[in-house]
């Protein structure tokens, strides 16, 4: 339960760390829009700026979540970062041949590599296995 947990959290970090700067760069754009054009209702039916202020919390929390990932990813060592980093963060289609190029350990090794971080990870996170 907790790894798939753990893993879902992984997966939400990648694309959080993705997003954060382009949702900086919405907030600048409805920053600028507010200055120049005033505060008018948008599409989604908020004025600008409620849509900033909410804007604003989702970054912040987003800014919470990322901080408190690292100081959980800080736990590990870096040959397994780089495996979860490939395994869940920007997985790709090739992700174990990439692996296997960085690394230079078989196939088996990886996915043992991979579990015992998984482990640190929720032992780290959620005080369990």
């Amino acid at each position: 339960m907790y790894k798939h947990r753990m893993l879902r959290m992984l997966k939400d970090y990648g694309d959080i760390k993705r997003m954060q700067p382009v949702l900086a760069q919405q907030i600048e754009n409805t920053k600028w829009q507010l200055e120049k054009r005033g505060d008018r209702i948008t599409s989604s039916g908020m004025s600008r700026s409620q849509a900033l202020i909410e804007m604003e919390k989702t970054y912040n929390a987003n800014s919470e979540y990322l901080k408190d990932m690292d100081c959980r990813l800080a736990l590990l060592s870096d040959r397994e970062m780089t495996v979860i980093h490939h395994f869940y963060i920007e997985r790709t289609w090739d992700y174990i041949e990439i692996l296997n190029e960085k690394l230079g350990v078989e196939r088996s090794q990886i996915y043992r590599i991979k579990d015992k971080a998984m482990a640190k990870l929720c032992r780290g996170y959620f005080g369990v296995r």
